[in-house]
Order: C-alpha cells, then sequence, then structure tokens
C-alpha cells in the first residue's frame, strides 16, 4: 500500500502545474472571464491526458509488460523505455511514435515557457513586498521584469546537470526538493483557501454575488488537498526506511522543502518582532481578512473588456477560440 503511495506521491507532483493558471490573472485583460475558462478546461486536459490515456496505454503495454521491463533493466535511453512509445509501437502505424515524441517536445516546450512566465512574475512580486532583492523590480519599457526573467533562465541551466552520470545525482537532489515543495505549495494554497473563506463567512460575503464564481466541492476538496498531501508527502521517503535504503542526502532532499518553509517562517516572524516591532499574529482575524483591496481595478477591467466583446465582429475564429479558451 506504501508504494503506492509513492507513485500517488509522483502523480501529484505531475499535477503541478494548474495553480499557475492564477498568476496569468494579473496580465489577463479580464481575468473574471478567462480564468473559469481555463481552469475548468485544464480539468478536461488532465483528465483525458492521464486518466484515458493512461488507461489506453496500460492496456497495450502493462507494467508487467517483458519490452517495458527490457528497457527498463537494459538502461535503455529517453523515448525507448517509455510505454506510449512501446503500445504506438504495437499499433504498427510507422508515423505515430515520431508524432508522440513531436508532441512531448511541443509539451516540454510548453511546460519551460510557463515555468519561467511564473517563476519570473513570483520572483517580481517577492521583490515588490520586499521578500527579495530590489534588482527584481526592474521593468523594460514593455513592462517586462527582465532581470526576474534572466535570473530564473540562468537558474534553469541546472538542466545540463543531467548529461553526467555524475552530476545528475544533483540534479535528482533538486528534484527531489521541487516535488516536496510542490506539495507544500498545495497545502499552503488549501489552507490560504479555507482562511479566505473564513473571511468571508465573518464578513457576510459568501452566499450573495460577491464571488462571480464558486467552486465545487469547497471546502471539502480543500480538506482533502492537505491531508492526501500530508500523505504523499510522509510517504515519498518510504524507500529510505526499507533496511538497506537509509541514505542522508535523499533525506535531506526529500522532506527537507517543509524545514525551508518553515524556516522563512520562523524567519520573517522574528523579523517583524524584533525589528518591525510588530505584535506576533500567526493568523489574521478573519473580521479583518481584506478582501476587497484592487476589487475596483477588476471591475473596471471587467467592464472594459465586455465593451469592447460587444464591439468586436464575432469570426467563426473568434467564436472558435472564445468556446476552446
Amino acid at each position: 500500500m506504501i508504494p503506492q503511495f509513492v507513485a500517488d506521491k509522483s502523480t501529484f507532483n505531475s499535477l503541478g502545474g494548474p495553480d499557475w493558471i492564477s498568476l496569468i490573472g494579473g496580465e489577463a485583460q479580464n481575468p473574471r472571464k478567462i480564468l473559469p475558462k481555463a481552469f475548468n478546461s485544464t480539468v478536461i486536459r488532465i483528465v483525458g491526458f492521464f486518466v484515458i490515456g493512461g488507461l489506453c496505454v496500460g492496456i497495450n503495454a502493462p507494467s508487467d509488460d517483458p519490452a517495458l521491463l527490457g528497457a527498463i533493466a537494459a538502461g535503455a535511453p529517453g523515448a525507448a523505455k517509455s510505454p506510449y512509445i512501446i503500445s504506438m509501437n504495437r499499433l504498427e502505424i510507422p508515423v505515430l511514435p515520431d508524432i508522440v515524441n513531436a508532441l512531448v517536445m511541443l509539451s516540454i516546450f510548453s511546460t519551460g515557457n510557463a515555468a519561467l512566465f511564473t517563476s519570473s512574475r513570483a520572483l517580481y512580486t517577492l521583490s515588490l513586498k520586499g521578500g527579495a532583492p530590489s534588482i527584481f523590480k526592474r521593468l523594460n519599457r514593455n513592462g517586462l521584469p527582465y532581470v526576474a526573467v534572466t535570473a530564473i533562465l540562468l537558474f534553469s541551466t541546472l538542466a545540463y546537470l543531467s548529461v553526467n552520470s555524475g552530476s545528475v545525482v544533483v540534479l535528482n537532489w533538486f528534484l527531489s526538493l521541487v516535488g516536496a515543495a510542490n506539495l507544500v505549495n498545495w497545502t499552503s494554497i488549501a489552507l490560504t483557501y479555507m482562511r479566505f473563506r473564513r473571511g468571508l463567512i465573518a464578513q457576510g460575503k459568501l452566499n450573495n454575488d460577491f464571488l462571480p464564481v464558486r467552486a465545487w466541492l469547497q471546502p471539502l476538496s480543500s480538506w482533502w488537498v492537505v491531508i492526501a498531501a500530508l500523505i504523499a508527502f510522509v510517504a515519498s521517503g518510504y524507500a529510505l526506511m526499507v533496511p538497506g535504503g537509509w541514505a542522508g542526502d535523499s533525506f535531506v532532499f526529500t522532506y527537507g522543502a517543509v524545514f525551508i518553509f518553515a524556516g522563512f517562517i520562523i524567519f520573517f516572524k522574528t523579523y517583524d518582532v524584533l525589528v518591525k516591532k510588530k505584535p506576533l499574529k500567526m493568523f489574521i482575524p478573519a473580521e479583518e481578512i481584506d478582501v476587497t483591496t484592487g476589487l475596483e481595478v477588476i471591475e473596471a477591467l471587467t467592464a472594459a473588456s465586455n465593451i469592447q466583446d460587444e464591439q468586436d465582429k464575432k469570426t467563426m475564429g473568434r467564436k472558435v477560440s472564445d468556446f476552446f479558451f
């Protein structure tokens, strides 16, 4: 059962992109219209690719498939040990594996592009709030945080550690750290939503028209995220607990993210108390949670976008784009 949790943790990490969509809201012309569509379409894509796609591939290349196990045992490079490629070859359509490889390369490029966008914007926002050096505040004439983008691009060159069998160990450490950080991130999002919901209830803004869109199964889904992330996080180090599996460096990078996160909380709370002379406060009271700052800007953007949509001609291409995106 525990190994299954380890596998679930890997799946959990592979779904670490939907939360990035929220960052797009800061640069969208009409976030109230675009973001709900983006989130809903992401759910459909995840179900289609991971669930339906995994089912189809699993039928053709199950986990005990001799070709798959042989490729893994032989240390075959890249796509040679991919169940997708194995199943495509068995369909005996010559060009299909090449199409799959091209789509995989396209998805890798798309993922890198999204990671660059979200990481650079997060770094820029941190600098605005005093959580990162002020140099990352710099923008070019088009409003692009070019210093933050450059810093993220330089950091991404660590991927070249994979070209050497010795340095790839260091890359795997980083991947373990990022995977655990992803779980911490999702847990933080769920806990933040719980406090946001508590603030809405305390201020009488939950069961009315204050929220333009309402999420399904809340707050049950937030509790599910917290519990599932905790189980996956604990089970991620299962291989280290079996006899002969202990490795100190792997333990540090598997569970290090939570200690880093806790360390940042302790540091900034201590800084607020000792330097800024603020009273120690772990949570903002529900009645004082700010849920309205910036609302007038969003409403103005929504009104201007709606007027523009009414004036624009609805071509067939535009209708198709609006339907899917």
